[in-house]
Parts: C-alpha cells; sequence; structure tokens
C-alpha cells in the first residue's frame, strides 16, 4: 500500500509507504529499502553508493511500524546499475532494496 496526498504547497507527497509514515517528494530515482533497525546500516549504504560514485540526494527513515525493522527512501541523483543494487541487496541488514525512477 502506498498513499498519497496534496498539501498547501499544491506538490503531491507520499505520506504512507508499506505502512511506514513518512513524507517523500514523488520525483527522481528512489530507492526503496527496508532493513533490521540496527547501528551502521545508513552508513554502510553511504558508504558503499559513495565508493560506487553515486550520490544520495536526500535519505528518509522511518522506524513507526516495527521496531525491529526500518524503511527507507533514498532519493539519488541518478539511476544505478543492478550489479549496484545487488551489492546493496547482499548487505545482512537489508530486507529488501528496490529502485524506482519517476523521471
Amino acid at each position: 500500500i502506498i498513499e498519497g496526498s496534496v498539501f498547501d504547497d499544491n506538490l503531491p507527497r507520499l505520506v504512507n509507504i508499506f505502512g511506514y509514515k513518512m513524507e517523500v517528494n514523488p520525483n527522481g530515482t528512489l530507492l526503496f529499502v527496508q532493513n533490521d533497525d540496527v547501528p551502521g546500516v545508513i552508513g554502510k549504504v553511504g558508504t558503499l553508493l559513495g565508493n560506487n560514485k553515486k550520490n544520495i540526494a536526500a535519505y528518509l527513515l522511518s522506524r513507526e511500524k516495527n521496531e525491529n525493522l526500518a524503511f527507507a527512501v533514498i532519493r539519488l541523483d541518478d539511476p544505478i546499475e543492478s550489479k549496484i543494487i545487488d551489492l546493496l541487496s547482499s548487505i545482512e541488514e537489508l530486507k529488501f532494496v528496490r529502485q524506482i525512477n519517476l523521471d
């Protein structure tokens, strides 16, 4: 389930993604990531993307739905190749990684 809303600025926002409450501008390249809610995950993801010359424009995290899992929407400057998705998926704490491009 993905829910959206339009606020006073007339720009759409995703406000509920798979039961996680957040506010995401639906544009550009987005990674949807679910992970164990433990220290170090953001650092591992950021390091892997940085080592592959991929820039993070925004990293939005929600922990509201489940106290053991977190969900993130990561906005990137550019789409990433499937080999980088595979590298992200190999991070032990990550449960799933999906990329969508809304341009």
